[in-house]
């Protein structure tokens, strides 16, 4: 059944628009595929405990691109990440080298689309070269994630928030109270 469902699903690209909900594939998933074939695909969605290699994998790997994140944001701003930083198995050195490379990006959108390549990448070569395996329908459920994550961003509701937290900083710490 993992055959069948996985050659439904439409191609997904970086740039597109996510063509189902999260909540629809899983439904879809729940109904075509066994119990034990959609556990580490909820596990995905749900944060929950998984054994599943690409589950593992891909939680290692989250949590070093985090914690990459944590230090360029940090390092932008002078401040030390260390205490936002957590453990995580193996290491990514493309990733890490393509991270840094996004912060270059002056444009937070754009800088934000390359970030998630790297994260869409990365699930692409956990779910290996065969298609149409559990392998790759979670990394389709970690790409569709992601290409709704990118969905809902608002750069007009980014522009009204970063305009509000200048403001709040060049406002007067001490204001004189008569």
């Amino acid at each position: 059944m993992i055959t069948y469902f996985a050659s439904t699903l439409p191609h997904l690209s970086p740039t597109s628009e996510p063509p189902m909900t999260e909540a629809a594939f899983l439904e879809a998933a729940r109904a075509v595929l066994s119990p034990q074939d959609v556990a580490p695909l909820e596990a995905l969605a749900t944060g929950d405990g998984s054994d599943h290699p690409f589950v593992v994998a891909w939680r290692h790997f989250d949590t070093q691109f985090h914690n990459a994140v944590a230090t360029a944001r940090a390092a932008k701003l002078g401040a030390d990440a260390t205490h936002f930083l957590h453990a995580h198995a193996g290491w990514d050195v493309s990733a890490e080298r393509a991270i840094a490379e996004a912060f270059q990006e002056r444009d937070p959108l754009k800088r934000d689309d390359l970030l998630s390549l790297v994260r869409f990448r990365k699930a692409d070569e956990l779910a290996g070269p065969t298609p149409l395996t559990l392998a790759s329908l979670l990394a389709y459920s970690v790409r569709l994630s992601l290409l709704a994550l990118r969905a809902r961003r608002n750069p007009e509701k980014g522009r009204t928030r970063r305009s509000a937290h200048l403001a709040s900083l060049s406002a007067d710490p001490f204001p004189i109270i008569e």
